[in-house]
């Protein structure tokens, strides 16, 4: 077998499997927000007593939320390079 036939085979595949990671992952990421964001963050509601403002505030749930969304920005960013 040449080099170029092996080269025909592999590269092809590499390249399959390296651009099939980056939806995978960007997929994945969405999913973990949007479980975050519907499941687990509670809805603010309109009127809401000052003492119960740290209750609704999450933050760490929050800051999860955050941290994925610059993730995903990044791959995003990666991806366009």
């Amino acid at each position: 077998m040449s080099h170029h036939n092996t080269y025909d085979l592999i590269i092809p595949k590499y390249f399959h499997d390296f651009l099939q990671i980056i939806p995978e992952t960007m997929f994945g990421l969405l999913a973990k927000i949007i479980r975050l964001q519907t499941a687990q963050i509670k809805e603010v509601p309109t009127r809401l007593d000052k003492d119960k403002m740290r209750e609704y505030a999450q933050l760490e749930e929050r800051y999860e939320v955050q941290v994925m969304f610059s993730m995903n920005r990044l791959h995003l960013v990666g991806s366009q390079i």
